[in-house]
């Protein structure tokens, strides 16, 4: 039973958590969500609900990949790809210490 029609299921245990993963790239870089859904393109509102897993948004498509360069740029990432693999990455932390490291 979904408690909101249209808003996708939470994660299933073990699944790649894209939207937490990357509110802790964000916080990483010191960037505030109005900073970082205006590089997104989206409304603050839309991208705590992705943060949080809440719903779909416009910045995945069905595959679940990440389609959104301004906000990868803002998170640091080197392109889409790169931020992609930091959500599928076993080890996120090696990538946060060099997002921070990147603002030094």
């Amino acid at each position: 039973m979904q408690l909101v029609p249209g808003w996708r299921d939470p994660a299933l245990p073990g699944a790649p958590s894209f939207g937490p993963r990357l509110r802790l790239a964000r916080l990483a870089r010191g960037l505030t969500q109005v900073a970082a859904a205006r590089a997104a393109g989206v409304s603050p509102a839309t991208l705590s609900r992705f943060e949080r897993e809440m719903g779909d948004t416009p910045m995945i498509v069905d595959d679940g990949s990440m389609i959104n360069d301004g906000y990868a740029a803002a998170l640091g990432f080197a392109d889409v790809q790169d931020m992609e693999e930091y959500c599928l990455s076993a080890s996120p932390r090696l990538w946060l210490d060099r997002l921070k490291a990147a603002d030094r």
